[in-house]
């Protein structure tokens, strides 16, 4: 196994179990604080005629606020100001693209590119536990044949009729693989554009909505 690879493989392990344990950390905090400081973080009215909309308290127990607002997630525009509204309205855009992507990306992406096998000659075992073997580095190996790469000739050869575009890449089906990325990307920018797009008309709605009722 490549030591580099497997060096950089567990970095991004340390990198994923760091962050991991600081959202942990920071959660925890939060729950900490959200009891202590309730006077904060719970709903704030000042006028009479805001307390039929506005919802009550989460309540002080652990995390009972998860489930106020899964419970409110589709009718906050009610409850919250127009800060309040915006930062909603920019967090389940945020929410929604990433999970998305990462639904997508483990469907597609993820098998594509553990099964492309360019990080392995013809014959060869894989590249041990590498994490490049999970990303796109593993759809194609180009270059020379090293001392340790014992792709044969009838192999190279079929791999090289295969790939027109990638005509040293090692995997016969990298041609395809490649365009399954370009495809998902396409998908994740298209996506994106389109319900940013909503985000925009949505706001100005609001903000038309919101200036008309201060005339009146």
């Amino acid at each position: 196994m490549n030591p580099t690879l497997n060096f950089i493989g567990h970095q991004i392990s340390y990198a994923v179990a760091g962050a991991c344990a600081l959202f942990l950390f920071l959660l925890l905090l939060f729950e900490l604080l959200r009891t202590r400081l309730y006077w904060i973080y719970e709903p704030r009215v000042h006028r009479d005629d805001y307390k039929s909309k506005t919802p009550p308290a989460p309540g002080r127990t652990p995390f009972a606020w998860v489930r106020c607002v899964f419970k409110h997630w589709s009718d906050y525009e009610q409850y919250a100001g127009v800060d309040g509204v915006v930062l909603a309205h920019i967090l389940r855009y945020m929410t929604d693209q990433c999970l998305f992507a990462a639904v997508v990306g483990f469907a597609v992406l993820v098998p594509t590119y553990v099964t492309g096998g360019g990080l392995s000659g013809y014959g060869d075992k894989p590249d041990g536990g590498s994490f490049s073997r999970w990303t796109i580095t593993n759809i194609c190996r180009s270059g020379k044949r090293g001392a340790g790469d014992h792709c044969s000739a009838t192999h190279c050869s079929v791999a090289h009729r295969k790939n027109r575009v990638f005509p040293h890449c090692k995997n016969g089906s990298s041609e395809w693989r490649f365009v399954l990325v370009v495809a998902c990307a396409w998908l994740f920018t298209l996506r994106a554009l389109v319900k940013l797009a909503a985000n925009y008309r949505s706001f100005a709605q609001m903000r038309h909505r919101y200036l008309r009722n201060r005339e009146e």
